[in-house]
C-alpha cells in the first residue's frame, strides 16, 4: 500500500506581489576614523556631513575604520559558523521527529506569508562574503555587494531623514 502524504505547509498566494530586483548595487562606504581619532572641527564635519547624506538619501550605509578588526570579525564568524551547524543539525532531527510523529495527522490552514517589518532603532550587520542582502529603496530591491571589511549600519525609520524613503531590508 502507498501513502502518500498531506502537504506540510500550504502557502497562500493570493498576497504574493512580483518585486523586481535589480542589480547589485554598493551602499556609501565611510571611513569613520575621522570621528574615531581627531578633534580637526572641518574634518570632523565633512565625516558627520557623509554620515547624515547617506542616511537621508539610502538608510543604509557601510562603515570602515570603526575600531573593529577583521580578525576580530573572522573570529565571531567562524563561532557563528560552528553554531549554526550544531544548532542546524539539532533543529533539522528536531523537525523529522515531529513530522514523522505528526505526518498522518497534519492539517494546516490560514495564511503562512507575513509581512516582515524592521523599525529597529539601530542595526548594525556583519555581512558575509555570499552575499543574499537586499534593500528596498524607490520602491525596488536592490542586492547589496558584499564588503567583508565594512559594517553595514541600517539607521531605521527613526534616525532616517524622512520616513517616505520606505526602505526595507530582506
Amino acid at each position: 500500500m502507498i501513502h502518500t502524504p498531506k502537504p506540510c505547509m500550504i502557502l497562500n498566494t493570493s498576497n504574493l506581489q512580483c518585486l523586481q530586483v535589480t542589480e547589485e548595487c554598493e551602499l556609501p562606504l565611510i571611513d569613520i576614523s575621522t570621528l574615531r581619532m581627531t578633534t580637526d572641527e572641518k574634518a570632523l564635519q565633512h565625516c558627520a556631513s557623509a554620515v547624515t547624506r547617506a542616511a537621508t538619501q539610502w538608510g543604509f550605509f557601510m562603515v570602515v575604520s570603526c575600531g573593529i578588526s577583521s580578525e576580530l570579525l573572522e573570529v565571531m564568524r567562524e563561532a557563528q559558523r560552528q553554531l549554526m551547524k550544531k544548532l542546524g543539525s539539532a533543529m533539522t532531527e528536531l523537525a523529522h521527529l515531529l513530522a514523522r510523529v505528526r505526518a498522518e495527522h497534519l492539517e494546516f490552514s490560514g495564511d503562512f506569508i507575513t509581512e516582515k517589518c524592521n523599525s529597529a532603532f539601530l542595526t548594525i550587520l556583519s555581512q558575509d562574503q555570499v552575499g543574499g542582502l537586499e534593500l528596498r529603496k524607490d520602491s525596488t530591491w536592490n542586492a547589496v555587494k558584499p564588503n567583508q571589511d565594512a559594517l553595514i549600519v541600517n539607521i531605521g525609520d527613526l534616525f532616517q531623514g524622512s520616513a517616505s524613503h520606505g526602505h526595507d531590508m530582506n
